[in-house]
């Protein structure tokens, strides 16, 4: 497919971040108890020495009526996003289709963890890979981001299917949308990804556009990556 661009990551690129890991575990304060700092740690560690990362997008032009009050026309799929999504994406004139993922390890190693009755350290390294998921794209965001600035070109938040609103069933149309098996991800019948430690997610570019805050005060999903104020501006 035209458009596709598989980014080369390093390991060394993707660092733990240790405070969202110990705020993701139950810690606000990011100071978790005498003897538990350790065990985070050292899963995390271990988390990330099984991590293949693996990311890239499909560039996507738009019609002029390609954004609507409630979705995005890509191609010749309308994705009912949200109206929250949607006004987001409002004056883009291209989409990038994002997707990027830790491998299959991972998740692997969290679920022999807790078969083995390791429930503490299942739930570390189940989280770190999580975290580590996300510090993955917003590395493809950023590098798509300062890509596009040499072009004269912005671009929106990430808004993947399963957030604000945006059914998750419609990751069946995205993947149709891009190569089979793109960056190692497949689509499995229940529109999870398989890799499960892995990111799909929509992008808006045109002049003008930039990152902003999350419209969180608009959304009531208490389970979003997204929420607590965090700034995602860059």
């Amino acid at each position: 497919m035209d458009g596709c661009v598989i980014l080369d990551i390093a390991a060394d690129t993707i660092p733990m971040d240790t405070a969202e890991l110990t705020r993701a575990l139950g810690y606000p304060d990011a100071e978790p108890p005498a003897g538990m700092a350790g065990l985070i740690s050292s899963t995390a560690g271990e988390i990330h020495g099984l991590c293949d990362f693996q990311a890239g997008y499909r560039r996507i032009s738009l019609a002029r009526d390609a954004i609507r009050s409630d979705g995005i026309l890509l191609e010749n799929d309308f994705f009912r996003t949200g109206r929250i999504i949607a006004t987001q994406l409002k004056g883009a004139e291209q989409a990038a289709l994002m997707v990027c993922t830790l491998g299959p390890k991972p998740e692997a190693r969290a679920a022999q963890l807790l078969k083995e009755k390791e429930s503490a350290l299942g739930f570390i390294a189940d989280t770190a890979a999580s975290v580590l998921a996300e510090t993955l794209a917003e590395t493809a965001h950023r590098h798509l981001q300062m890509k596009l600035a040499s072009e004269g070109l912005g671009v929106t938040n990430r808004f993947s299917p399963g957030y604000c609103g945006w059914e998750v069933t419609e990751q069946h149309g995205l993947f149709r949308l891009l190569p089979e098996g793109f960056c190692g991800v497949r689509i499995q019948d229940s529109a999870f990804m398989q890799p499960r430690k892995s990111i799909s997610a929509v992008i808006g570019i045109g002049r003008g556009l930039r990152r902003t805050e999350y419209p969180c005060s608009r959304c009531d999903d208490q389970r979003c990556l997204y929420r607590n104020g965090k700034d995602s501006n860059g």
